[in-house]
């Protein structure tokens, strides 16, 4: 590669990097609005986890079709798309603000204008939150399609770990920023700031990102299919994806519950969490575990297993099944409820990180690779829908938090028995080849 094109890979990288973390910015922004939503407005918790569980299977649902549309119009065009439609989205979800009476106070029944009620309120959220997570879809597809053309299978371990740290900015937005804006501003703002940072990303993408280090072509629908089905690890991408099922199940249990799970389960109120000891101990430090995770899980597989991914993510499920199987034990102590979600989120990422930065890469190539990441990360959406219900239907009906970690346990457990053959796969895989 020319000087000129590592030049070019560094912007890519630092471009993308910023971009995925404001698409983070602007997906997780409901789940700290939430709390205060459910006191200015009524939202019930059941409703909640019926917005979110839609817009995770929208978004699940979408990247399995877009990814060989990814890999057909290319990467660039398809995050142009979804930063454009996330902003959109995140617009119209916060000018329902003013379809509210100012002239309420918390925990009163909200009054809304112009005829409108709480059932017509949820019924639009769910419509334009389904939207923003429909747009949203297409980045992640984006991003692995055009890194895929810039990075070596011997750099690609290395590479995610990196660009896996820079992500995470938009989690600690999320975490730090979004409580202040939300109890400093109207809440409309949490979602019109990460709107106006869509805006900026929007911008810089089209200026400066460049797809491919020379002019490529993109394969039709057909090929892109042709390529996948006769690819010569299709059963291990199979398996991947009921790997990705579980993950997603992990991943979006905890994500889209945090803020809920401190202000139910401690009675913390919506107004205080901002300054709540425990969940400010989680805020700060879950982007920089997740950022240490990144950066350990990928360039560990390139170094010490030989770009094998799959060593990794089974030792990473393993920490994660620790992690799930303590919390159920102590969950009267915020502070170590709050440890333990750190560190679990630690795990997941270091998986996550393998899944979704590496292997799709890996697995699909430069060709196809957009397709292979609408697999993986379409099935990690559907598990997150799954879990989302799931989680919102046993809380409303027994206001228990001790069944949350119950229900992560079981794709725990069965993530870590699937990664564990796909280990063993591997590793006969590799000695196939070299005999």
């Amino acid at each position: 590669m020319n000087k000129q094109d590592l030049k070019q890979r560094w912007l890519n990288f630092y471009v993308l990097g910023i971009s995925y973390a404001v698409f983070y910015f602007s997906r997780y922004n409901l789940s700290t609005a939430h709390p205060l939503l459910k006191q200015l407005i009524g939202l019930p918790y059941i409703s909640y986890g019926a917005i979110v569980g839609t817009a995770l299977l929208i978004y699940g649902l979408t990247v399995f079709l877009g990814g060989p549309l990814t890999d057909i119009i290319g990467g660039k065009k398809a995050i142009l798309a979804g930063s454009a439609g996330a902003l959109a989205s995140n617009i119209l979800f916060g000018s329902l603000y003013f379809l509210v009476d100012k002239n309420i106070t918390p925990g009163s029944s909200a009054i809304f204008k112009f005829g409108f009620n709480l059932t017509n309120m949820i019924s639009i959220m769910t419509f334009v939150w389904g939207l923003n997570y429909f747009f949203q879809s297409f980045g992640a597809l984006a991003i692995v399609k055009i890194n895929s053309a810039w990075y070596t299978k011997k750099e690609r371990g290395t590479f995610s770990g990196r660009f896996g740290s820079v992500i995470q900015l938009g989690r600690m937005l999320v975490l730090l920023i979004c409580p202040w804006i939300l109890y400093s501003l109207p809440w409309c703002y949490v979602f019109f700031i990460p709107a106006l940072f869509q805006a900026i990303m929007f911008f810089l993408i089209w200026q400066l990102v460049e797809e491919h280090p020379s002019r490529h072509s993109h394969p039709s629908i057909k090929e892109a299919l042709k390529a996948i089905l006769n690819a010569p690890k299709k059963e291990m991408i199979l398996m991947c994806i009921f790997i990705a099922l579980l993950t997603g199940m992990i991943r979006n249990g905890i994500e889209h519950q945090i803020t809920v799970f401190f202000t139910k389960h401690f009675a913390v109120k919506a107004t205080e969490i901002k300054s709540y000891l425990p969940y400010q101990i989680y805020a700060i430090l879950t982007p920089f575990a997740m950022i240490l995770s990144s950066l350990l899980s990928g360039p560990s597989s390139d170094k010490y297993f030989q770009s094998r991914r799959f060593p990794v993510m089974t030792g990473a499920f393993f920490l994660t099944f620790i992690g799930i199987f303590s919390l159920m034990f102590d969950m009267k102590n915020a502070f170590v409820s709050s440890a333990l979600l750190v560190f679990i989120m630690f795990s997941i990422q270091g998986v996550n990180n393998i899944l979704m930065g590496t292997l799709t890469a890996d697995l699909g190539g430069e060709k196809v690779s957009g397709s292979v990441t609408g697999m993986f990360d379409g099935a990690q959406y559907i598990g997150g829908a799954f879990i989302s219900y799931t989680i919102g239907i046993v809380l409303t009906r027994t206001e228990n938090w001790f069944y949350w970690p119950v229900i992560l346990l079981i794709p725990s457990s069965l993530a870590l028995i699937g990664s564990t053959l796909l280990t063993k796969k591997e590793n006969r895989v590799e000695y196939d080849l070299h005999t």
